[in-house]
């Protein structure tokens, strides 16, 4: 449901977390120094992008298939002019969707960028996603999230923590 993702995007991403309406800036004072400033034509749609995959093979060839498109995207530069990130929603997955997220490390650290991505899933109580289970989840709460950021997002775009855990496993025993 684009209309979802897109207000799941805002609502979860966008709003609680000024940087991804942002663009970097050289500092006129600083030489070499770049700075964080809003982009005066910031327009979400230009970060989100649609694609679709064949939909057809195994479970296999579908991640076969998704592992290829990210491998076309990810030497593409972003625009410099404009929030250094953007998601693709894929279709024809499996017999659904997937999201791939492309940011540049400038927008934040590994830990953090994934703390706000997991803030994108739900467990199957209705709550955001995280890699590590209850411990973190005070650290998770101190990241600066507005009042927008929490909610339920449609059925399509959840994932159990158990998911999330599964495969955060696996990319580590890699």
């Amino acid at each position: 449901d684009w209309d979802r993702v897109l207000h799941v995007l805002r609502t979860r991403i966008v709003e609680p977390y000024p940087v991804f309406s942002q663009r970097p800036r050289r500092s006129a004072r600083v030489l070499g120094r770049f700075r964080w400033e809003d982009d005066p034509d910031f327009d979400l749609e230009r970060h989100v992008r649609r694609a679709t995959l064949s939909g057809r093979g195994s479970a296999a060839e579908a991640d076969a298939e998704l592992q290829a498109y990210v491998e076309e995207q990810l030497p593409r530069p972003f625009d410099r002019t404009r929030p250094l990130w953007e998601v693709h929603l894929v279709d024809g997955h499996g017999s659904g969707a997937a999201l791939v997220f492309r940011s540049h490390h400038a927008l934040a650290d590994g830990i953090a960028l994934t703390r706000v991505l997991l803030g994108l899933t739900e467990d199957v109580d209705g709550l955001p996603g995280d890699l590590v289970g209850p411990p973190a989840a005070g650290e998770l709460a101190a990241l600066p999230v507005g009042p927008a950021a929490s909610g339920v997002i449609s059925s399509g775009l959840r994932l159990a923590r158990t998911s999330v855990r599964s495969a955060w496993n696996r990319l580590r025993s890699k």
